[in-house]
């Protein structure tokens, strides 16, 4: 890296890391750094690696990866800051159109992750960024790389057209629960007969 990161500041905690902010030395560029937290954890660092590999396949809709080391002692990757945060934000507040808009983009960005035989495997409002222009972006993809050769000789001997979806969680067993989530997040409603309440906040 020809760049070095200024005024690194603290941001939030995710999941499994913890988010900076600051600013590229050459640019000016605001950037976001995730390092792993629990960086001591030998399956925390495979995941971790796992998914900056996903994130270096450039597929479109994901977040842009500017840099990233995953051997040093605490392991961490570079992406761009982008200002119209999560979705998790309009919670309640976008049009049908909007939402119509967010959901199409969505199953774009999602069929292109899967062509390339990668699966997100998290993804909600927290995880679904609005880019400087508009256009959708997915971060923190907890992904797993399916095996291309694999999946095409058992869909061949199989002799039937099941496409990804037996090879996908998101794209077939969590489709109804990951439509209702993100129905709930979005609009703020809660289904009749639900044991949950939904606050205001997200």
């Amino acid at each position: 890296m020809t760049w070095r990161i200024l005024n690194l500041r603290p941001l939030r905690s995710g999941g499994n890391g913890d988010l900076f902010i600051g600013q590229r030395s050459d640019t000016g560029q605001q950037v976001v750094v995730k390092y792993l937290r629990e960086s001591h954890l030998v399956h925390a660092r495979k995941a971790f690696a796992r998914e900056v590999r996903v994130l270096k396949r450039r597929a479109r809709g994901m977040v842009p990866l500017l840099h990233a080391d995953t051997e040093t002692d605490r392991p961490y990757y570079v992406m761009p800051y982008l200002r119209g945060g999560s979705l998790s934000r309009y919670a309640g507040n976008l049009s049908d159109i909007q939402l119509h808009s967010i959901a199409k983009e969505l199953a774009l960005i999602l069929a292109g992750l899967h062509a390339a035989y990668v699966e997100h495997g998290d993804v909600k409002p927290d995880n679904v960024l609005a880019s400087d222009d508009g256009h959708l972006q997915v971060a923190d993809p907890w992904a797993m790389e399916l095996a291309a050769q694999s999946c095409f000789r058992r869909i061949t001997a199989a002799r039937r057209d099941i496409g990804l979806r037996r090879f996908v969680p998101e794209a077939r067993f969590h489709k109804l629960a990951t439509s209702i989530r993100m129905a709930q997040r979005f609009t703020n409603y809660q289904p009749v007969g639900s044991r949950r309440t939904v606050s205001g906040s997200i």
